[in-house]
């Protein structure tokens, strides 16, 4: 989902400037500085999800994003429903809540922060309780 978003806000100059207007419209301020901003975070949410990497953060990070962004958006004012005429919040909803799992129960096993907490170095440098709470 943070991909083909990340791909209409950044690629290309006709995208961009589209973003930026409606954004500016939204009465956000500096609308391109938010634009890449949205973009950023849409591609460090879709890489660090998608290989488990800094999972927790990368987690609260994009569901706070999902959240702030309807509420910017006015998807909330728009009702429920995702297939009224302009967006309502239940399809964004479900997934800041689905993306909010991984902030509580991490990466899992098959995650880079599983390995990478788990490693040698990491064992040296974190006391612990911190490393327990990264590997999880």
């Amino acid at each position: 989902m943070f991909v083909p978003h990340f791909g209409s806000h950044i690629l290309g100059p006709f995208q961009f400037k589209i973003y930026t207007l409606y954004f500016a419209s939204l009465g956000i301020h500096m609308p391109a500085a938010q634009v890449a901003l949205a973009g950023s975070i849409e591609l460090i949410s879709a890489i660090g999800l998608t290989l488990g990497l800094f999972t927790r953060p990368v987690a609260l990070l994009g569901s706070v994003y999902l959240l702030m962004s309807m509420l910017w958006g006015g998807h909330f004012q728009i009702g429920y429903v995702w297939a009224l005429p302009d967006g309502g919040y239940e399809f964004g909803v479900f997934w800041a809540a689905m993306i909010a799992v991984f902030a509580v129960v991490g990466g899992g096993r098959n995650s880079v922060d599983w390995a990478l907490w788990r490693s040698e170095p990491a064992r040296r440098l974190l006391p612990g309780v911190v490393q327990k709470l990264l590997a999880s």
